[in-house]
């Protein structure tokens, strides 16, 4: 203390009074007197002090009285009892009720000043005492606290592993109380499962930077009522030793561990949605990469593949319904047209747009295929295979692209057969089924009938690691000599999904493999496709422009509509095209889109909508519909035609143009 004490000398005697004050106010302390018990109480009320000198006889009250008052306005006040009738009761009774000492009178001034200071110096300790106590219990309460409002789990175990502290964070994580795990052991929240591994980490004691570790594991998760949940939790777990003093042996008694348990579920849960984000970008780079080398490439082949559809219905047209080659040239021509679809395929991969809409009956396309050259050819490879065909859909017909369901349903089987080289059984199912609830594993799948294809195997199954890749384009376990481009699932897939289905896989090693195909069902109805006349379609010597620069697609587009019944000139940039309307009247132009970077087919149009603005146009290209085409059909080109095209695709859209203008 910086300044003396405040002392209140309580007699009703005034020598005294003055002869108590002139000593100790010799001393530095600031004295002030009261003559009774009554004047006391108002003193004490009103002002705080640190010793009260208190005669114990005082005219109004027995001054120990006053000792319960002192104390209750300043607990740290030091009270002095002077008595001249002192006795042993007397005196243990003023103890009692809070009295620091008391003095007989008449006492010497040595004395009284030595009890003074020796009551001044008991305050002094009494208060920095309580000012450590207060910032203990505040320090106690701060790192309580801080223990108790801890995201983690902190505790402490005895050497058997059993808890002797656990914070509350036990409960917003685990689901069981602090109260109900005390006493038991770790292994209650750990599970079996893990249970080896966690006494692994406590039974190395570590400490130091070992001890700085986190190691993972899997915690139990409760209920409320402390029953178990399926679910666990992904946690990382920091375990230290705790150690007794360094004995002369230099050794040290085990007391236990303490640590932290990290609830790292949310951090596992977003790693693994970023893996799926991850995987889903890959996909699509994959995907645009695949576009990317589609389109560089479809150009070339779909002119390519434009003499090999054109040129074998020209043939038919001239050649006699009886002759034996007829059938040669159809299987040309079909096959070009299959080797069309492939190349759309890998568009369709890429972009996700080509796409037939017709009404299939799923068990007659089953049937087709099962009497299908490409059926007959897997026979022959695979003979020890048997198929059990059972086709429950009857009448029920879904919307789609036969072609692509053909190869859906080719794709499916022929990867059956190849996972069984020893021989074994294919199911090919069919039914009907209602979906009531929506698919959890298929988003946006709606209540609604579907038509289920199931396809399953006895082969050699699919490992649970490579489940989800086996959609990924070029993704194949296949070896090299045997049939697979990595494409067949990922069409699989992109059919299913073209038609508004979706998809489940089971598979067991050794077990087989079982697809469960859903599509949803059309209330349209099958109709027999009518066979196409060419002479329905044939022109009345219309004026043709076909713009191209490349001379075979010029010479295949002048045949092909010279005998549809149309006067065909060619010619091949559009600077030439826009020579040609100016002079000579077109009825239609035919423009190919690529005719040279710095004036294409957008850049033609463009000219010719300035030339004559009401030319009619059609955009034919290679290309599937790219941004300069999309362009050019909002400027006003009236449509497009995608190559190779037959004399059916090109006339009809000719000859519905030219009606137009006639109704």
């Amino acid at each position: 203390m910086t300044q003396r004490a405040r002392i209140l000398i309580v007699d009703d005697e005034p020598r005294i009074c003055d002869s108590l004050k002139s000593l100790l106010g010799s001393q530095g302390y600031d004295i002030t007197t009261a003559p009774s018990g009554n004047q006391a109480k108002q003193l004490i009320a009103k002002h705080c002090f640190d010793i009260v000198l208190l005669d114990n006889m005082l005219p109004d009250m027995i001054g120990s009285q006053l000792i319960g008052e002192i104390k209750k306005k300043n607990p740290f006040t030091q009270a002095i009892i002077m008595t001249g009738n002192a006795s042993i009761d007397s005196a243990v009774s003023a103890l009692r009720k809070g009295a620091y000492d008391y003095l007989k009178k008449p006492f010497e001034a040595a004395e009284l000043v030595k009890t003074v200071q020796n009551a001044e110096s008991l305050l002094q300790l009494t208060i920095q005492n309580n000012k450590i106590q207060n910032k203990l219990t505040d320090s106690q309460r701060h790192f309580q606290y801080l223990v108790d409002n801890s995201p983690d789990i902190i505790y402490t175990l005895d050497p058997e592993g059993c808890f002797t502290f656990i914070n509350h964070s036990l409960e917003n994580i685990v689901g069981l109380k602090s109260s109900d795990i005390i006493g038991r052991h770790y292994s209650k929240i750990v599970g079996k499962n893990n249970a080896e591994k966690c006494r692994w980490i406590i039974n190395e004691r570590r400490t130091g930077e070992r001890a700085r570790q986190w190691n993972e594991l899997k915690l139990l998760k409760f209920n409320r009522n402390g029953t178990r949940q399926k679910k666990h939790l992904f946690a990382e777990l920091q375990s230290v030793g705790m150690y007794g003093k360094q004995k002369k042996d230099d050794s040290r008694a085990y007391l236990g561990t303490h640590g932290v348990i990290r609830d790292i579920t949310q951090k596992r849960l977003s790693e693994k949605k970023s893996r799926q984000v991850k995987a889903r970008l890959q996909r699509a780079e994959k995907m645009e990469a695949m576009g990317t080398l589609a389109s560089g490439v479809a150009h070339d082949l779909n002119n390519v593949l434009s003499g090999i559809l054109g040129y074998p219905e020209l043939i038919l047209l001239d050649m006699h319904k009886e002759d034996p080659n007829r059938e040669y040239i159809r299987q040309i021509q079909k096959s070009g047209e299959k080797a069309s679809i492939i190349v759309k395929d890998l568009l369709t991969l890429a972009r996700r747009g080509v796409k037939v809409s017709q009404v299939i009956n799923m068990d007659s396309l089953i049937q087709d295929y099962f009497t299908s050259p490409e059926y007959l050819d897997l026979a022959t490879r695979f003979p020890e295979i048997k198929f059990n065909i059972n086709l429950n859909a009857g009448s029920l017909n879904i919307m789609g692209s036969p072609f692509h369901m053909s190869k859906c349903l080719m794709n499916l089987i022929s990867n059956a057969a190849e996972a069984m080289p020893g021989g074994g059984k294919i199911c090919v199912i069919t039914q009907s089924c209602a979906m009531k609830k929506p698919d959890k594993k298929n988003s946006g799948i709606k209540k609604s009938r579907y038509i289920k294809l199931i396809i399953s195997d006895s082969g050699i199954g699919i490992p649970r690691k490579n489940l989800k890749k086996i959609f990924d384009p070029f993704y194949t376990r296949k070896k090299m000599d045997r049939s697979g481009t990595g494409l067949g699932m990922t069409i699989v897939w992109t059919t299913v999904k073209d038609h508004n289905g979706f998809i489940d896989v089971k598979s067991r090693e050794g077990k087989g493999t079982t697809f469960s195909l859903y599509f949803p069902v059309t209330r349209k109805q099958h109709k027999d496709e009518e066979v196409f006349r060419h002479d329905k379609i044939k022109g009345q010597g219309e004026k043709i422009l076909v713009v191209d620069d490349m001379p075979d697609q010029q010479e295949l587009a002048s045949k092909m509509l010279t005998a549809l019944g149309y006067e065909v000139t060619c010619v091949s940039t559009g600077r030439a095209a826009i020579e040609h309307i100016t002079s000579t009247r077109t009825d239609l132009v035919l423009l190919d889109m690529v005719l040279g970077s710095r004036f294409d087919g957008l850049e033609t149009f463009r000219e010719i909508q300035k030339q004559a603005p009401d030319q009619k146009v059609f955009i034919v290209s290679g290309l599937s519909e790219t941004s300069r085409i999309k362009k050019a059909l909002t400027l006003g080109v009236r449509k497009h035609i995608k190559k190779p095209y037959t004399m059916k695709t090109i006339g009809l859209a000719i000859n519905r143009e030219f009606l137009s203008d006639k109704s």
